[in-house]
């Protein structure tokens, strides 16, 4: 699919420095051009900055998806600290996607694996923000673009989880965004999971929409904070809060006095045991 042929079928085209941007056909964009129109190495890209889907934008156009070769929809850059590319997703339309190094080589072999956005998690890290955890590249953009700190793992849902990961986020706010699906549930559980106790506090919102960028195209970001605050945090399954552990602590502080009570008493037969004193640890 060429640009040449695309272009005539929208409407408010205006040029930009590498590509063109236009309204788009998906949604009513009658005010702001959102659509952004450029080729890379050959291949169409176009990227709705509401959230419509590559497949949607198509079929706003009367082109029909099924007849189409695989189209190379956006290109995610995974970086380090100071913003260097490590290695990139790229996701085609219809929906799938692969990963590459930045020399080309289509796998992961001996590439350091961060969050998606790093230098933004760290920078939300470092001011105390919430730090949103989604299931995929899109919705972080989109969530960015309201200023938003947002991140995930290369693989989404299927994406093995890190020490490293655990490691950034140590000591933040996370708010966890599911997918609408069981899959999408089950790796928020997951994550959620794994950044108790490490984590300041995790918090998994449930949104009601497909997923976040088909939230955002009718929702406002102040209702996702709204929706936040009335979100209780996540504790797993059979685990013990602060509030049971302190409450616990009483307890055991009786049942140790107790017993040092009777060290170096002998019994009801004259018999003393010797043992060393227990001590709670605070």
């Amino acid at each position: 699919m060429e640009l040449s042929n695309i272009l005539p079928r929208l409407e408010g085209v205006r040029k930009t420095g590498n590509g063109y941007v236009a309204f788009c056909p998906a949604h009513k964009d009658i005010s702001n051009r959102s659509l952004s129109v450029t080729e890379h190495e050959g291949k169409l890209l176009m990227h709705c900055f509401c959230g419509c889907s590559f497949g949607d934008i198509l079929k706003a156009m009367d082109i029909t998806p099924n007849y189409i070769e695989p189209e190379l929809e956006a290109i995610y850059d995974y970086t380090d600290e100071e913003g260097n590319t490590l290695f990139q997703v790229l996701r085609f339309f219809p929906k799938s996607f692969k990963q590459r190094q930045t020399n080309g080589d289509w796998n992961l072999n001996g590439v350091r694996r961060v969050l998606f956005q790093l230098p933004k998690v760290l920078e939300a890290k470092e001011n105390n923000k919430i730090i949103y955890f989604v299931e995929g590249e899109k919705d972080c953009i989109n969530l960015a673009h309201y200023g938003i700190a947002a991140t995930s793992i290369s693989g989404g849902a299927q994406g093995k989880w890190l020490p490293e990961y655990t490691n950034v986020l140590e000591d933040t706010k996370v708010a966890i965004i599911p997918d609408n699906d069981e899959p999408g549930r089950k790796h928020a559980e997951r994550v959620a999971n794994l950044l108790y106790g490490w984590a300041k506090s995790v918090r998994i919102l449930e949104l009601g929409s497909r997923d976040t960028t088909e939230w955002l195209k009718t929702r406002n970001t102040d209702e996702l904070e709204g929706i936040y605050r009335d979100t209780l945090e996540w504790i797993p399954m059979g685990a013990v809060t602060r509030e049971e552990f302190n409450q616990l602590k009483g307890h055991i502080h009786y049942i140790q006095d107790k017993f040092n009570e009777h060290l170096d008493k002998p019994n009801k037969k004259g018999v003393t045991y010797k043992y060393d004193k227990i001590h709670l640890e605070e």
